[in-house]
């Protein structure tokens, strides 16, 4: 956390004595409060509307308009200004309405300055208190929100809500490390695009720097960022750096675009304390995301185990009647002449048989038990492998392949299941986005140290706002029962043990993907 100046607090005097006006600014400012004071109602109003003023001290008989009207039009401005009333000929039923009206104290005249300054601290500490339970109950609305999509939500409403802004955006840390705008408060898109330069550029100072920034008027005031084009939309504004204490969770932006006054140290101080609870409320919720990532890693782990028996448990039985009925075609086309109208139909049956035993031997190899231990493999192979597999559903779907494999690639040294695995999860997703048929398009190639393998389609496509979700475990955007989102973000766990990598991109919606694929060569 870090440890703030506090900025004393902004005091409006309203009272008709010149007199009383001069004590009061002499003695309140002798104590660091900075005063402003008027001699009637309509003045002090109007100030109101263009400061913004912590405590107000007003007369209760003003010549033109009375206090306690003062009072009722300074809280409808601002209800959280504290307002002191005085009073030198005022009865118990003035004080009695001028509390009701929402006056946090009065003091009598003639008065004590320690009583004036007593009832000052006292306002204040009631504002701070106002400010701590604010701040109490959005840590229980923070603390119990584990799902970070809606923490985000929350802490965005939160933010403006605490800090009085009119627009606040959060940063985060994508998969390959770049800050993006996870979420913009009211921001249209055109402003946006403005802004984003300025954010990206003041975002990275806060990083590299790891403290917030208070800013006046944009950036044109601030010789650290000269060179970054300031905005005129935002008048002030709060950069916070998210600091766990195991890393950079990203930046939190709070901005004053319309709102007369700008942010204080004081405010600062109160975004500190509020974003050491968002802190903790993310580190909550990313936590529970992993042990979920986890506990989903066992049980498709688990359910790919039993597929894997299942599979190798059919495949041996078929083998033998398979190996029978090949093993007689084999013998009968010896025997048939080639002239004979059943020799074709022999073949037939023997080209069928080989088939089914080219489909028998990559079950065999998907259920291949083989734990956490990494061999040297054939890229092409085990890509071959599970095409095997999808040959049928992708004639029937009128799905065309196209291999494009780089000749004589390296050896990989992997789990070859589990990297089958990751390929079979790929290739049904892709069959699956073809519903009226396409094409298919596997990559092979080397580049540099590493093989890069991808999977272009020519299906439905991902919208823009799904692409950073579709390795996230459970998100599918098929009907129910005809997806877990589970099997992407398994090859994403899998991909990464591999120490490789596995993306995807797509220009929208009908416009196909690609999943790409990096693999290191060379040992683990």
């Amino acid at each position: 956390m870090v440890l703030l100046m506090e900025t004393k607090a902004k005091i409006l005097v309203i009272d008709d004595e010149a007199g009383m006006r001069d004590i009061l600014s002499f003695e309140l400012g002798s104590r660091g409060y900075e005063v402003v004071a008027v001699e009637d109602g309509n003045k002090g109003i109007e100030k109101a509307k263009h400061e913004k003023f912590d405590i107000a001290i007003i007369d209760i008989k003003l010549p033109g308009m009375d206090g306690i009207t003062v009072l009722e039009n300074i809280k409808n401005i601002n209800p959280e200004t504290e307002v002191i009333m005085s009073t030198g000929y005022g009865t118990m039923e003035t004080v009695i309405e001028s509390l009701r009206k929402g006056a946090s104290d009065y003091i009598n005249k003639p008065f004590y300055l320690a009583e004036v300054s007593a009832s000052v601290e006292k306002a204040l500490e009631k504002q701070q208190l106002r400010g701590m339970v604010a701040l109490y109950e959005i840590s229980k609305v923070l603390f119990s929100t584990i799902k970070l999509e809606d923490l985000l939500e929350i802490i965005i409403s939160s933010t403006m809500k605490i800090l009085k802004a009119d627009d606040a955006s959060l940063m985060l840390f994508d998969k390959e490390g770049k800050l993006y705008i996870a979420l913009s408060h009211r921001l249209n898109e055109q402003i946006q695009r403005n802004v984003k330069l300025s954010i990206k550029g003041v975002a990275d100072w806060v990083i590299k720097n790891k403290q917030p920034l208070l800013l006046i008027d944009g950036l044109k005031n601030d010789p650290r960022f000269s060179d970054i084009k300031s905005q005129k939309e935002i008048k002030s504004s709060i950069v916070f750096p998210l600091i766990s204490k195991r890393n950079m969770l990203g930046v939190l932006n709070i901005n004053r675009l319309k709102i007369i006054d700008n942010f204080t140290k004081n405010d600062l101080q109160k975004a500190n304390v509020f974003v050491s609870l968002v802190i903790l409320a993310m580190e909550n919720a990313s936590l529970y995301k992993n042990l979920r990532e986890t506990q989903t890693q066992l049980i498709q782990s688990e359910k790919m185990s039993g597929l894997g028996q299942l599979s190798g448990g059919v495949a041996h039985e078929l083998n033998n009647p398979l190996t029978n009925v090949l093993g007689t075609a084999q013998v009968l086309l010896t025997e048939v002449p080639v002239d004979n109208p059943w020799h074709d139909d022999i073949k037939t049956i023997e080209n069928s048989a080989l088939r089914c035993r080219k489909i028998i031997n990559s079950l065999l190899g998907f259920a291949h038990e083989g734990g956490v231990s990494f061999e040297s493999a054939d890229l092409n192979s085990m890509i071959n492998n599970v095409l095997t597999l999808f040959e049928h559903q992708m004639e029937l779907k009128n799905v065309r392949i196209i291999k494009n494999y780089e000749k004589e690639l390296p050896s990989l040294d992997v789990n070859v299941s589990e990297m089958e695995q990751v390929f079979f999860n790929i290739i049904l997703n892709a069959g699956q986005s073809m519903p009226e048929g396409g094409k298919l398009t596997i990559t092979a190639r080397l580049a540099g140290d590493k093989v890069e393998i991808s999977f272009a389609d020519t299906g439905i496509g991902i919208k823009k706002e799904n692409l950073r979700k579709v390795l996230d475990p459970f998100f599918t955007t098929k009907q129910v029962g005809k997806g877990t989102g589970l099997g992407l973000s398994v090859s994403y766990g899998i991909v990464t043990q591999h120490k490789g990598t596995i993306g995807v991109q797509s220009e929208g919606e009908n416009k196909g993907a690609i999943f790409t694929v990096t693999l290191p060569v060379g040992k683990k």
